[in-house]
């Protein structure tokens, strides 16, 4: 869809979301936890990943791709840059 210009405007593709292994199990991955990208802590708000969301607040596959990393204080690899 990105390729034809469209954003999925649902919570999943929010840039300040995530999920742990053990919620992804337990909620079959539809449901996520928000985090604050400033000071990188993740919230214990959850969100049902289907649900709408501002077209704000969500981007491409890359951008949800270097949140996470960012998150996680890690370096991006060099093969997916």
């Amino acid at each position: 869809m990105e390729k034809e210009g469209i954003l999925l405007c649902c919570q999943g593709a929010r840039l300040d979301i995530t999920l742990s292994g053990m919620q992804a199990q337990m909620s079959d991955g539809l449901y996520a936890y928000t985090f604050d990208p400033k000071n990188r802590t993740v919230n214990q708000t959850e969100v049902y990943i289907l649900d709408p969301a501002p077209c704000s607040e969500v981007g491409t596959l890359e951008e949800q791709r270097q949140a996470i990393y960012a998150l996680h204080g890690l370096p991006e690899p060099k093969d997916q840059r």
